[in-house]
């Protein structure tokens, strides 16, 4: 049986981490142990978790993505309990609704995971440079990104801790709302490292390492996120969300997606918003923007 370490977010969720926590203290001991991720100083964390044969990390795809310089030289396995707003990670790994079982099969769940290795990507424009593994865009969906951190009022203000799930996701409704007004993105030129297409206009650019898109649908149903590989997916209109929504195959149809292990990108405006894995990113600036694969994570999938 794998011994496991459980880091959790205590601000994940609207503070379901702290509940999360406390849940799994009658079990710890032994083969498991608990302890508040410390988002100050992960370093020294993950490095003290060898011990273990297995982590878990409770909280969102922001928490795991703030971890990923570390994550990717880990020579552990990678499990990731859903308790953020959009979970496409865990949705992606089979551990979306775990939240809501008891947590003698939480535990059980990620004993049983099998291993596979996800790719991480790091995305350079101007003077920034940072890392993701889930997806990237530029556009609209990344300027709701933005809006809903502005406004996420729960990860400021201890007296908001406990917010419910749909309370948060009608309040990113309410920034999408918001922001159906933004202009459209100019002409777009995405090379990849096996073609080059020219898109306008966009509403949106989309490089999608795995299938599961803001917690709402599919960015591309057939992908693969076990493939090295990563999708450059146009979205032409505000039309294709709902499409998203209510066909669930998601933005890429055939031809119209890019594949490929490297990207650059030109013809961005500048002040464009960028989001990586549901998180904000400085807005765009320069002549081009980079994407490339830097190496992988083992992850647990159930």
């Amino acid at each position: 049986m794998s011994k496991l370490i459980w880091l959790v977010n205590l601000r994940s969720g609207g503070g379901a981490g702290v509940r999360v926590l406390d849940a799994l203290r009658p079990f710890c001991g032994g083969r498991l142990s608990a302890q508040e991720l410390d988002l100050a100083n992960p370093a020294a964390q993950l490095e003290m978790s060898q011990v273990s044969d297995r982590v878990i990390i409770a909280g969102g795809d922001g928490t795991v993505s703030r971890l990923l310089p570390h994550l990717m030289r880990l020579p552990r396995a990678v499990g990731v309990f859903p308790l953020g707003t959009g979970n496409d990670l865990a949705r992606e790994l089979g551990s979306i609704g775990l939240a809501s079982r008891p947590p003698s099969e939480w535990i059980e769940h990620f004993q049983r995971a099998s291993v596979s290795n996800l790719s991480i990507w790091e995305v350079q424009y101007a003077s920034y440079s940072g890392l993701f593994c889930c997806y990237l865009s530029c556009g609209f969906d990344a300027l709701v990104c933005a809006g809903y951190d502005r406004r996420r009022s729960w990860a400021r203000q201890p007296a908001a801790i406990d917010e419910p799930l749909w309370l948060r996701r009608a309040e990113y409704l309410k920034c999408a709302l918001r922001a159906l007004r933004s202009p459209a993105l100019s002409e777009i030129n995405v090379r990849s490292d096996v073609r080059e297409m020219v898109w306008r206009p966009l509403r949106a650019v989309i490089f999608a390492n795995i299938k599961s898109y803001m917690g709402i649908g599919w960015s591309n149903s057939s992908s693969d996120a076990f493939d090295d590989l990563l999708e450059s997916i146009p979205v032409r209109s505000i039309l294709d969300y709902f499409r998203m929504l209510a066909m669930r195959r998601g933005f890429g149809r055939g031809a119209t997606a890019v594949q490929g292990s490297q990207f650059s990108v030109e013809g961005l405006d500048p002040g464009v918003s960028i989001q990586a894995d549901g998180e904000p990113l400085p807005v765009f600036s320069g002549n081009s923007l980079q994407v490339r694969r830097v190496g992988g994570m083992k992850v647990l999938v159930a």
